[in-house]
């Protein structure tokens, strides 16, 4: 059973974490290729199954179109991951070509000869590069759904036959897809784990005290007196709330998780408000006068912290995790 929709799926899933897709987003030219990867990768693949699944339909004419419609289908999932290579790796020196596949160069001269230039292929008058020039030709009567065979005619005269087989030519094309959407998802899973060792030791929890319930107690107590003793403590307490939440934000910033398709900078930019405006409060200033208006907006940068607190968690559960989701189903 084919594994190439899998795997296609695992890279797609892959990349769609943030860290990963704003930068692939960046470059739109490249984004836009990959994604048209993706989608071609998956579309001819589903041509392929269908294809095996068909009866030969009987007719030339039908028998014809399967044929035409399968090795351009091989070509063109080829071609799709060679891109996919391209675009998830840009500056990759020397440039991925599908033809470094011990597998193409068969499968694409098979299609070039059926049914991309049959007509002509080399020139024997060439002044650049005289060489062997070829004509081919499908023979009709040998054409089924399986195979066919192609008649190859030179300019001395001479010609040969050569049998193709449909299915061998799909099972090796299969084979060396799935090979190179594994190296990629290799690659990304090892890019990743490198990542990873970078910061699972510096933990996120750890920015967050374990007495930031007793700094917001303190902010609570200072709210209806801000200018009392009282009140310069919590004040004292909302400006250390303050600074852990931006040493958490760099933290991510460092990690790369700060970006438009995270849901890591949007808490964070709704908890920036709230401590300026209950900062300026402090200061008799700002839109907050009613105390009870800035313990409304005490409460909320509290529960947002817990948020906040419980994400760095996660996180570092996650980076502490050198194993990552495509590991676990190789």
């Amino acid at each position: 059973m084919s594994k190439v929709h899998d795997l296609r799926t695992k890279i797609s899933d892959f990349i769609r974490h943030p860290r990963w897709l704003d930068p692939l987003r960046c470059n739109t030219p490249n984004w836009n290729m990959l994604t048209s990867s993706f989608d071609t990768v998956s579309d001819t693949e589903t041509v392929i199954s269908t294809f095996e699944a068909l009866p030969d339909p009987g007719s030339v004419g039908a028998r014809y179109l399967m044929i035409y419609g399968i090795l351009q289908a091989l070509y063109l999932q080829q071609d799709a991951v060679e891109s996919m290579v391209r675009a998830l790796g840009p500056s990759t020196r020397p440039i991925y070509r599908i033809e470094s596949e011990p597998e193409a160069e068969e499968i694409r001269k098979v299609r070039h000869r059926a049914v991309g230039h049959p007509t002509v292929e080399g020139n024997v008058a060439s002044k650049k590069s005289p060489g062997i020039q070829m004509s081919h030709f499908v023979v009709q009567h040998s054409v089924r759904k399986d195979g066919f065979t192609i008649m190859t005619t030179f300019a001395n005269g001479l010609h040969t036959f050569t049998h193709v087989s449909v299915g061998e030519l799909i099972g090796r094309n299969r084979t060396m897809i799935e090979r190179v959407l594994r190296q990629i998802l290799a690659k990304l899973e090892a890019a990743e784990r490198e990542h990873r060792n970078m910061f699972k030791k510096g933990k996120l929890a750890d920015i967050f005290p374990l007495t930031t319930h007793h700094l917001f107690e303190k902010v609570f107590e200072g709210i209806d007196s801000p200018t009392s003793g009282d009140g310069q403590i919590g004040k004292g307490c909302l400006n250390a709330i303050a600074k852990h939440v931006e040493t958490f934000k760099e933290a991510l910033n460092k990690r790369g998780l700060l970006s438009r398709s995270s849901d890591w900078g949007c808490d964070l930019t709704e908890i920036e408000y709230p401590i300026v405006e209950l900062k300026k409060y402090w200061e008799g200033m700002g839109s907050l006068q009613d105390p009870r208006a800035a313990y409304i907006f005490a409460t909320f940068v509290r529960d947002r912290v817990q948020a906040l607190q419980k994400m760095a968690v996660e996180l570092d559960e996650e980076y502490a995790d050198t194993a990552t989701k495509g590991d676990d189903q190789q």
